[in-house]
């Protein structure tokens, strides 16, 4: 088999994201109109959510329930070294932390800033919620945005030839870890995207 299909961008299958409801973790699906500029993360965007079992809506995009990092870079207030810090990460945000100056070792009350968090987290661009599609393969998680997302890679595994046109580096295909481009697991994979894909089916009553 051959995949001679074009290079795509992860951000290139997120008009349609299915995740699970934050409030009753049911099946859930986020339609987004991509603005101009989306690589590596989307933003410019206008996404909104409908629960297919509760009916909970989102449509503000800075309505993210995902996981957040605090982050702080200030001056101690004792000696005026600066502090810096990196929470882990949580979806419960706070007001102020006590952070030990690494200098001088008094502790300082401090406002952090708060980022969105999206790393290793199989989570959509958006609102951070959790996907509906991901499985674990050898310890390892693959996740897609849609089936069309889980088609496009299963194609790209399949194939014994692989040629990809105008690759780029935020490219889905130039991000793969090399277990997934590994011939030795090749069926494993496609048996457990296969194996997902029909799950998903008859969850979602296509």
């Amino acid at each position: 088999m051959k995949f001679t299909e074009a290079s795509l961008a992860t951000y290139q299958f997120s008009e349609k994201v299915w995740v699970h409801c934050p409030k009753c973790d049911e099946l859930g699906l986020i339609t987004s109109v991509l603005g101009k500029i989306n690589i590596p993360v989307p933003i410019g965007f206008n996404s909104s959510f409908l629960c297919t079992s509760c009916g909970l809506k989102k449509n503000e995009k800075s309505a993210w329930v995902g996981f957040l990092k605090a982050t702080i870079s200030k001056p101690c207030g004792f000696c005026g070294v600066t502090i810096h810090y990196s929470s882990p990460i949580t979806k419960e945000p706070f007001n102020t932390i006590a952070v030990d100056c690494s200098s001088c070792g008094n502790p300082n009350k401090l406002v952090p800033n708060w980022e969105t968090y999206r790393k290793d987290i199989p989570c959509d661009p958006f609102f951070g919620m959790q996907l509906a599609l991901q499985t674990n393969i050898k310890g390892n998680v693959l996740w897609f945005y849609n089936l069309d997302h889980l088609d496009y890679l299963r194609n790209y595994v399949k194939a014994s030839l692989r040629t990809v046109e105008n690759r780029h580096k935020y490219a889905l295909i130039s991000n793969l870890p090399t277990w997934v481009k590994l011939a030795k697991n090749r069926n494993i994979i496609v048996k457990k995207l296969d194996q997902l894909e029909k799950d998903f089916l008859k969850k979602s009553k296509f």
